[in-house]
C-alpha cells in the first residue's frame, strides 16, 4: 500500500481538513460537552478508582490543578503528560495563553478559552487525576504516565498508514484507536472482569433508579 505521507498531501487537502477538524472538534462547544461526557465514562470504566465520588473529587482538583498550572500538573506535563487526546496540550505556551486572566481581553481568545482550551482542561483532567493517584501509590512515574494515557483513549498511538490516511479521511485513526482501546481494555488485558462490572453499573443503575422512581410515583397517585 503505497500512500503518500501526512508531509506529502496537498495543501489544499491539509487546510480543508484542518478546517474540518476545527469546526467538527476543537472549535466546537457541543463536542467539547460530548467529549467531557465520553472521557468521564471511559475514565470511570478503565481507570482504578471504584469510588464514583472520590473519582469526581480527584477529577475537580486535577482541573483546578490544570487552570493554576499547580505543581502536579507542571509534574505530569515534566514527564511528557499533556497528548494523547483530541485536544493538543502540548504547546505549554498557547495553554498559558489562553488560561491567564488577559486572554478574556479578546473575543478569539475567549472564543478559545470556551471551546479548545475548556475542552483541553476536561479532556486531561482526568488523565492528570490518574497520574496523581498511581504518584500518591507507588511514586513510580512511568506506570503513572502509563495508566494517565491509557484511562481514556490514547489518540497520540497509530501506526503510520492511519496517519497518513487522516488528512484525506479525517479521524480515521481516532476511529481505530477508539476499537483498539475498547477490545484491548475490556477483553485482552487483565482486570476486564472488573471493568465490565462497573460498565454495567454506570449503564443500569441510573436506568434502575429512574424505574423505582417512576414506579414509587405510580403508587403515590
Amino acid at each position: 500500500l503505497n500512500l503518500p505521507t501526512r508531509s506529502q498531501a496537498p495543501e489544499a487537502v491539509k487546510t480543508i481538513s484542518s478546517l474540518w477538524r476545527a469546526l467538527i472538534t476543537h472549535r466546537n462547544p457541543v463536542f467539547t460537552a460530548l467529549n467531557f461526557a465520553r472521557d468521564t465514562a471511559t475514565a470511570l470504566v478503565f481507570g482504578d478508582e471504584w469510588n464514583p465520588l472520590r473519582f469526581a473529587v480527584d477529577g475537580a482538583k486535577a482541573a483546578a490543578q490544570i487552570v493554576t498550572n499547580a505543581p502536579e500538573y507542571r509534574r505530569y506535563r515534566g514527564v511528557g503528560g499533556g497528548s494523547g487526546g483530541f485536544f493538543d496540550t502540548t504547546d505549554q505556551r498557547k495553554m498559558e495563553r489562553m488560561l491567564t486572566p488577559g486572554a478574556a481581553a479578546k473575543g478569539r481568545q475567549v472564543f478559545d478559552l470556551l471551546t479548545s482550551g475548556l475542552g483541553e482542561v476536561t479532556e486531561q483532567m482526568w488523565r492528570l487525576s490518574a497520574f496523581n493517584r498511581e504518584m500518591a501509590k507507588t511514586g513510580n512515574t512511568e506506570v503513572a504516565l502509563q495508566k494517565a494515557m491509557n484511562i481514556t483513549v490514547n489518540f497520540a498511538r497509530g501506526g503510520s498508514v492511519a496517519k497518513n490516511i487522516d488528512p484525506w479521511m479525517p479521524y480515521t485513526n481516532a476511529y481505530l484507536q477508539g476499537v483498539d482501546t475498547f477490545v484491548r481494555r475490556m477483553f485482552l488485558e487483565s482486570g476486564a472482569l472488573g471493568r465490565w462490572a462497573k460498565a454495567v453499573g454506570i449503564v443500569t443503575l441510573p436506568s434502575l433508579l429512574q424505574l423505582m422512581m417512576v414506579a414509587g410515583g405510580g403508587e403515590d397517585e
